[in-house]
């Protein structure tokens, strides 16, 4: 036996199979479902069969990869608290204004 675990990552290559077999799918969906199932902890393993899957699948999109994962999550649970907290942070940032010189106010 090897030290390499198999099946081997190989995300810029099930891009290109996607982009063949699926031409429908829009670009960058399949790049943003990778990353989702990257966040929801999916191994390479789950996520080659799943799309695989999808693939096939005249009606799935790529966004179908993760979709199970949201279906058995607890109602009430943030699926990404770490992601809505910086995004609330981010919109609810106060813009910095420079100081502006009092100009009511003479040299005296």
């Amino acid at each position: 036996m090897s030290d390499i675990e198999v099946p081997c990552r190989a995300p810029m290559e099930l891009r290109a199979l996607a982009a063949k077999a699926r031409p429908d799918w829009k670009p960058g969906a399949l790049d943003d479902a990778l990353v989702d199932a990257h966040y929801k902890g999916l191994s390479w393993r789950t996520v080659l069969e799943r799309i695989g899957s999808l693939m096939a699948d005249p009606n799935a999109e790529p966004c179908d990869l993760t979709a199970a994962e949201y279906r058995q999550r607890p109602p009430g649970v943030d699926p990404n608290p770490e992601f809505r907290a910086a995004r609330a942070a981010i919109h609810n940032a106060r813009p910095v204004t420079p100081a502006m010189p009092d100009s009511t106010k003479g040299d005296r």
